[in-house]
């Protein structure tokens, strides 16, 4: 028999608990490790069957996320920080790594003595030029009085400093000179807005009310590559759409489903598709590829797979995906990446809308 290995298997976690108690299942298996009471699933590296066809990028014992690809589809960029009795969750600030696909190298963007390291904030974004790299950065230790984006040089690691709003990024504009932000999240309403950085001016572009607890908890924002859709995951363990300019509350889109990504022509939606509404089943989704207007959701794997996956990102050519898997070690998820089938492919590569 094989030793305990200080992770509960989420497949028993389903079936055991009702969906409200599961992550408490989790985090209380989570705790156990972090105090010493179970072992570690390893400290160093993790280990799980293989997903179907999918390359695995990482297995270091650490949590992965916001995987985004360089404009010539030869690496990826995420956010990463080490485990050790983290609550699972969404990350909110690590380590940017780079992973080249060709050699499968991993190296951490060290910006020297200035910036703290473990302190980068979701999400990041390569910038127009092809070469920069950028990420939100606030050290609350530090004399620093407003958050910062930095905005790297990939290939040199010099970097520059812009000073943005207390606010949550979520996507640059095609040309990276506006950013969309999250500029309230309180008890009385949601709002997006445009912040510039050059001006440092705020336009607004939505608000609606919060009329009842729970009202606009998004959490996975997407924006079209042409600006006109936003795709907004919210806790209620549903995809909804708003459409920018229009100033209207977002719309039910997909249900259950979660953490939203568009393909680089914009004719293809990537999601996680959950075993039911709610938060509690946020990490046991499988990946799923829609069009864009939301029919005929096709399962990325033809069978499901053991653990629940998240954060899909395209390639520019739209023919991979990378993604997270929540391969079930306490604390812990792998960077995967996988080929597209052809018939789900965007349309800017020959594909016709799929459909029977």
């Amino acid at each position: 028999m094989k030793p305990f290995s200080g992770r509960l298997p989420r497949w028993l976690i389903s079936r055991l608990f009702p969906a409200q108690l599961r992550l408490l299942v989790v985090f209380i298996s989570s705790a156990l490790v972090a105090c010493g009471l179970l072992p570690g699933a390893g400290r160093d590296t993790v280990s799980f069957d293989p997903v179907d066809g999918a390359r695995i990028l990482t297995e270091d014992f650490a949590l992965y996320g916001y995987p985004v690809w360089s404009s010539d589809g030869g690496s990826i960029a995420a956010l990463r920080i080490p485990s050790f009795g983290n609550a699972p969750g969404p990350i909110s600030v690590g380590d940017v790594v780079l992973i080249n696909l060709e050699s499968g190298d991993q190296r951490v963007l060290d910006l020297g003595p200035d910036l703290k390291s473990g302190l980068a904030g979701p999400p990041l974004f390569w910038m127009p030029s092809g070469n920069e790299l950028a990420f939100y950065y606030f050290d609350p230790a530090s004399a620093q009085q407003m958050p910062s984006l930095i905005v790297t040089d990939v290939p040199s690691n010099e970097y520059r400093v812009v000073e943005v709003c207390r606010c949550t990024p979520v996507a640059l504009d095609a040309e990276g000179s506006q950013l969309l932000v999250v500029s309230e999240r309180s008890e009385v309403a949601f709002s997006l807005s445009w912040f510039d950085l050059e001006t440092k001016e705020m336009r607004t572009e939505m608000t609606v009310p919060r009329e009842k607890p729970g009202d606009h908890d998004y959490i996975d924002l997407a924006l079209s590559p042409d600006g006109a859709s936003l795709l907004l995951g919210h806790l209620d363990g549903g995809v909804y759409r708003y459409e920018m300019g229009s100033g209207k509350s977002p719309e039910l889109f997909l249900s259950p489903a979660a953490s939203p990504a568009w393909s680089a022509d914009g004719s293809k939606v990537a999601f996680a598709q959950l075993p039911k509404a709610g938060f509690a089943d946020y990490y046991f989704g499988q990946l799923v590829i829609a069009n864009a207007d939301g029919s005929f959701p096709t399962p990325l794997f033809p069978e499901r797979q053991q653990w629940g996956m998240l954060a899909p990102a395209w390639s520019p050519d739209g023919t991979q995906i990378a993604f997270l898997y929540q391969h079930g070690a306490a604390n812990a998820n792998s960077l995967l990446v996988t080929n597209v089938p052809e018939n789900l492919r965007p349309l800017s590569l020959g594909q016709s809308p799929s459909g029977p």
